[in-house]
C-alpha cells in the first residue's frame, strides 16, 4: 500500500469540499454563536454529519503523502509521521472540542 499523492483528483475533490464547508462555518457558526440557533438552526444530523467530515479529514490526512525535496514521499508510515510531526494534535484538538460541545448540546 502507498500513501495518496495529495495532487490527485480525488484529493482535490474532497479539499474543495471541505473549502466549501469552511466557507459555511465561518458564516454560521459566528451567527450561531452570537444569537443561538433561533436564527440558524441546524439539524443534528447536519452537525453529525459536519463532525464526521472532519474525522474523515483527519483519516485521508494519514494516508496522504507529501512532497520533499520535489519528491513525493508515498510511504504509509512515513505519510503518518509526517501527519502526527505537523497539524495532527491540532486537527485532534479542535474534533474532539466539537465531539464535547455536541454531546453537552445534545444532553442538556
Amino acid at each position: 500500500w502507498q500513501a495518496m499523492d495529495p495532487n490527485s483528483l480525488r484529493l482535490q475533490v474532497f479539499d474543495w469540499l471541505m473549502v466549501v464547508v469552511c466557507a459555511h462555518h465561518s458564516i454560521v457558526l459566528p451567527i450561531q454563536f452570537a444569537w443561538g440557533d433561533s436564527i440558524m438552526p441546524e439539524s443534528m444530523e447536519l452537525h453529525i454529519f459536519w463532525m464526521l467530515l472532519w474525522w474523515c479529514d483527519m483519516l485521508l490526512n494519514f494516508l496522504t503523502g507529501y512532497y520533499k525535496e520535489g519528491l513525493l514521499v508515498a510511504d504509509l508510515k512515513l505519510a503518518a509521521q509526517h501527519y502526527i510531526r505537523t497539524t495532527f494534535f491540532l486537527d485532534l484538538s479542535i474534533n474532539i472540542l466539537e465531539m464535547v460541545s455536541f454531546i453537552l448540546k445534545t444532553t442538556l
